[in-house]
């Protein structure tokens, strides 16, 4: 699947993921999630930057790549670059709003996700260059 990612009057950023059915499609969800972080808070281009990392990482066939995994990536590298719990936060609260019900449900795929990349969560700055 390939995600292009417009950051508000910004460049824009591509997330390459493996191929699908939905190739070259943008996913309306990300892009209203990035109009929404105006300040780039959540995601900045480093951050967007180990998102690219965390799926080439992922072994995952194309066909098991949802939406909801760009959401737990973004997660992911702001758990690893950002001591403030706000942007971490404000994932939840775009996806979920006030209802907190469905939060153990990320975390567990948040944890599959992980896994799946054999527990590789750091990214270093040369890699985030590259993409």
């Amino acid at each position: 699947m390939r995600w292009k990612l417009y950051t508000h009057s910004g460049p824009s950023h591509e997330l390459t993921t493996p191929q699908s059915h939905d190739s070259g499609r943008q996913d309306p969800v990300i892009q209203k999630f990035l109009a929404w972080d105006k300040n780039l808070s959540v995601s900045d281009k480093y951050l967007l930057s180990m998102v690219i990392a965390y799926f080439s990482r992922a072994v995952l066939f194309s066909w098991q790549y949802q939406r909801i995994h760009f959401f737990i990536a973004l997660y992911l590298a702001n758990d690893k670059e950002e001591d403030n719990q706000a942007p971490k936060q404000a994932i939840f609260s775009f996806l979920y709003g006030k209802n907190w019900s469905e939060r153990p449900l990320f975390h567990k795929l948040r944890f599959q996700f992980i896994r799946s990349m054999n527990w590789r969560t750091r990214v270093s700055q040369e890699e985030c260059e590259e993409n």
